[in-house]
Parts: structure tokens; C-alpha cells; sequence
């Protein structure tokens, strides 16, 4: 999640944003520069991952283009001065972005990695260790906030077979996580029913958990992610799904079985491209 201030000139109505983006105003209510004697309204933008800067700094632009009485000379992006323009808002979104990605990410893949490590190494049968994900878009999914939600989710386990799968769940604030032993064939990864079963029941929880009155209300991703037999990190984000929306096992088998193997048949294609390359090089 990327989080970072904005100030305006003028109060305004940041509506429809993109999904997976919030913005809000911040509890401070003016930010006063006292050089200049200006007192403009600040804003919270928070924005997960996978929105992309050039939709995020169009939508800033054009929300404040059209929504201020008169279009502002300069704004301001955490406590930076920039012209009001489109290549000079995404310019400085890449350079406050690109930094906090520096230092988080690198955090982040490390205390994955250890979490896999903890987990289990690859298996002599050709399994893998691997983090099937269930993340809000947006806020919190657990027992907090969601406890209709993880009741059903702990009835499903304590009632459904699961003695076929080798797996354990860890719960975090932006949703269960799901490590579980999967075969790896040159095909892609394999699900066998009693892994859909469970991740299809944790998405109906979460659904039937809002209708009780769980919140947030924020659509879900389901990743798939982990280390290949190389010991490369991979990383597929397979469905987004809004609370409202039904989901069956047939749905998320096919999208599971589908999008696992992409990025395998994408490294095949790269790796012809580049033997081509060279072959006519030489």
C-alpha cells in the first residue's frame, strides 16, 4: 500500500476514484505555509500496489482540473511544490512511490522468504511450497474487523477434508494467507479440489461476513505466489473479486489452472526469443 499527502488550493469532492485507490481528508484541516500565507486542505491518498501511477496522476489531474473554481498554478505532493501538470504530477508519484518501494519491498521480500523457509522447502515428490494470498484492496481483513467472516472460515476447516493437503493458514491484517505443498509440473502448478474447496470457502465467508455486518466492504485479489525450483520469486495476482459477486469452485479452479501457467509459458517464449537472437548473431 502507498500512502502519501496531497494539498490543494481549494476543498474538493474526490469522487469515483480508481479502484483500489481512497483518499480522504487529513484530521489536520488546512496546511499552513507561512512564507507564502497559504492555508490549502490536505489530503491522504492511499493506493495498493497494483494501481498504476499513470492512472493514479491522470486521476488527480483531471479530478482537480475539473472540480477547482480555478485550475491551480502548483499543488502540492508530500510537502513538495509541483506545477500543475500531468507529466510533472506522475513525475514526482514515481520518484515518492519508487522510494518507499525501495525500502519496503525489500522488507517485505525478506520476511516472506523467512516465512516460506519456516513453512518447508521443495518436497522429493516434485511439491513446492507455496502462499496462495486472499488481500483487501483497501483497509483490513481479519478477525477484528471481519468476524462473521473467520467464523465461517474456521467452521469450513473443522468441518471440510482437508487430510490430503499439507498446509497451514497465517492470518494478517490484509487477509488469510494460505501456505500450502502444491506439485509443480512443466504444465504449471496443480490444484487439487480440496485447495479450491478452501479457497472458494474463505471468499464466501467474506462475502456472507459483509451481509452480517463485516467491514470493509473492499473487493479481494487472489494471488498465487513463492520461489520456483530455482529459486526464483514469482508473483501472479489471478482474480479480483467484489463482495457481491458469486464465486464458484469451477471459477476458481479454471482461473487457478489458467493463470498459473502463463508466466511459465512466457519465460518458455523469452527464453526461444533469446536463443533466436543468438543463433542469428553468430
Amino acid at each position: 500500500m502507498n500512502t502519501f499527502e496531497i494539498a490543494i488550493p481549494q476543498e474538493i469532492a474526490f469522487r469515483d476514484p480508481p479502484p483500489g485507490v481512497s483518499i480522504v481528508r487529513s484530521e489536520n484541516n488546512y496546511i499552513e505555509f507561512h512564507v507564502t500565507g497559504r492555508n490549502w486542505p490536505v489530503y491522504i491518498v492511499s493506493a495498493v500496489s497494483s494501481v498504476g501511477l499513470g492512472m493514479l496522476s491522470n486521476y488527480l489531474y483531471d479530478t482537480i482540473k475539473h472540480t477547482t473554481l480555478q485550475e491551480p498554478k502548483t499543488i502540492r505532493i508530500e510537502n513538495e511544490e509541483v506545477r500543475f501538470k500531468r507529466g510533472e504530477i506522475q513525475r514526482v508519484l514515481h520518484h515518492t512511490i519508487a522510494i518507499e518501494h525501495a525500502s519496503t519491498d525489500t522488507y517485505w521480500i525478506e520476511q516472506f522468504r523467512k516465512r516460506m523457509e519456516r513453512f518447508g522447502v521443495a518436497k522429493p515428490d516434485g511439491r513446492i511450497p507455496v502462499s496462495i494470498k486472499l488481500r483487501i484492496t483497501s483497509g483490513c481483513f481479519h478477525r477484528e474487523h471481519s468476524p462473521e467472516a473467520y467464523q465461517l472460515i474456521d467452521n469450513y476447516i473443522a468441518e471440510a477434508d482437508l487430510s490430503e493437503l499439507d498446509y497451514q493458514i497465517e492470518e494478517h491484517e490484509s487477509g488469510p494467507e494460505i501456505l500450502i505443498y502444491l506439485a509443480a509440473t512443466a504444465a504449471g502448478l496443480s490444484f487439487v479440489t480440496a485447495v479450491i474447496g478452501l479457497v472458494t470457502a474463505i471468499i464466501k465467508a467474506r462475502s456472507e461476513g459483509i451481509k452480517r455486518g463485516d467491514s470493509p466492504s473492499d473487493p479481494l485479489e487472489l494471488i498465487v505466489r513463492g520461489y520456483s525450483k530455482d529459486g526464483e520469486y514469482f508473483e501472479e495476482k489471478i482474480l479480483r473479486i467484489p463482495p457481491n459477486q458469486v464465486v464458484t469452485p469451477k471459477r476458481i479452479r479454471d482461473a487457478l489452472t489458467k493463470r498459473s501457467r502463463r508466466p511459465r509459458k512466457k519465460e518458455q517464449k523469452k527464453k526461444m526469443t533469446r536463443t533466436t537472437r543468438r543463433a542469428s548473431s553468430k
